[in-house]
């Protein structure tokens, strides 16, 4: 163990020695060099993302020109590109289109755009996560659509959503209060679009898989052992 040691410490030694067989100066850390060690070392955090920032700004500018890219501040590109983080109720109502209107649904919409209103900005990203996958309005709105959907499920039932359209199912409930419960629970609770690939549903699968695929063989050996014991007693009785 101690040759290994040794073997390897001067492996060590030969890779920081120079061309000459001395060993680098650089290589040690020590109160003399330390000055230049921090700035070597914040030199290269602060650039080490450099080349593949390159790579974004060169394909970026493949689709806009850079002489546009470089005029906007980094804040205005991320909302022309990712819309905005601000989800309004007055953007929601200038897209809202409630199926089923009559003078009960209207009470209800009352309702929600109160619940709305009350929610902080976090909840109604949350909201529009439920309900649209995402938790941004695009800056654009003229071709969305946001539709709500009344049903007589009862009070005990929690609202649903088809992410895919847009589209908030809400039970005709009896009150403000059981709506705004109901649909808080729902936000935080029901989040299945979140998990349509999760990594340890897939670990677990795969160990499953593993199983199976152990399971095969070991049936496949006791058959195999089986038939050639089964083999030996007919050569013996022959």
């Amino acid at each position: 163990d101690a040759a290994d040691a040794a073997d390897v410490d001067d492996v060590d030694d030969a890779d920081d020695a120079d061309d000459g067989g001395q060993k680098r100066e650089d290589s040690v850390l020590t109160n003399g060099n330390c000055k230049e060690f921090v700035k070597r070392a914040i030199f290269a955090r602060l650039h080490e993302f450099e080349f593949a920032c390159d790579c974004v700004r060169r394909g970026l500018c493949c689709v806009l020109p850079e002489v546009l890219v470089r005029s906007l501040t980094p804040s205005r590109l991320a909302y022309l590109v990712c819309g905005s983080g601000d989800v309004s109720v007055a953007s929601l109502k200038s897209i809202v289109f409630v199926k089923n209107n009559d003078e009960q649904t209207a009470e209800l919409m009352v309702w929600l755009w109160e619940i709305l209103e009350e929610f902080s900005s976090s909840q109604r990203q949350q909201f529009l996560r439920f309900v649209w996958a995402r938790t941004r309005l695009p800056r654009d709105l003229s071709s969305v659509r946001f539709e709500v959907n009344f049903s007589h499920l009862g009070s005990n039932s929690l609202p649903t959503s088809s992410t895919c359209f847009f589209k908030l199912n809400l039970p005709d409930y009896t009150s403000k209060a059981v709506m705004k419960d109901k649909l808080l629970y729902a936000m935080q609770h029901c989040r299945a679009i979140d998990t349509d690939f999760d990594v340890s549903d897939a670990e677990d699968n795969e160990m499953n898989n593993d199983d199976d695929d152990a399971e095969t063989i070991a049936t496949s050996s006791t058959s195999s052992t089986t038939s050639t014991d089964f083999n030996d007693e007919d050569d013996e009785d022959d």
